[in-house]
């Protein structure tokens, strides 16, 4: 199950990256939407952790901070 948590969440962070980079290239301006979108994205994946508490939910959260 750890596997599969931890792939999961690579592949949310490189969503998370791929969304953020469309967002930068379309010049988006609207400093809240991008910051709606982005604490969006960070609960996301804090929830998910939270369903792992084994896999180390501080540091996934930690993760897609920085992927932001």
């Amino acid at each position: 199950m750890a596997t599969k948590a931890a792939a999961y969440r690579a592949g949310f962070n490189d969503c998370v990256r791929d969304v953020m980079a469309y967002v930068s290239a379309y010049n988006v301006t609207d400093v809240s939407r991008i910051n709606n979108l982005s604490d969006h994205l960070h609960l996301s994946l804090f929830d998910i952790s939270r369903l792992n508490p084994k896999e180390g939910t501080a540091s996934a959260a930690r993760t897609a901070k920085h992927v932001l």
